[in-house]
């Protein structure tokens, strides 16, 4: 991408940093708060999972874990849902430059 895209990009991100849900890590996931789930309406959370040492994080119904009504909503890969969002972005950027 171009610097003027980078730097015009960092500056919005900038201004809406206080609206980025930060993990207790200090990560930053972008579909926290954007996402509810289809089965029960529920946001989704941030959940990592260990696979053979490699660490993944994915967005789940925040409902997955719960004692009293258990939900089986599909989860997401969290960096591939924030891939598909940036490139969404992305895109509605450049219709809205030309």
């Amino acid at each position: 991408i171009s610097k003027d895209i980078f730097d015009k990009v960092k500056e919005k991100r900038e201004a809406n940093r206080a609206g980025i849900e930060k993990t207790r890590t200090g990560l930053i996931w972008y579909g926290l708060k954007l996402l509810k789930c289809v089965k029960c309406g529920n946001n989704y959370m941030i959940c990592p999972q260990n696979n053979k040492g490699v660490k993944k994080y994915f967005y789940k119904c925040s409902r997955k874990r719960s004692d009293i009504y258990k939900c089986d909503g599909e989860s997401i890969e969290a960096k591939l849902f924030d891939k598909i969002l940036w490139y969404c972005v992305r895109w509605e950027y450049d219709r809205r430059s030309n």
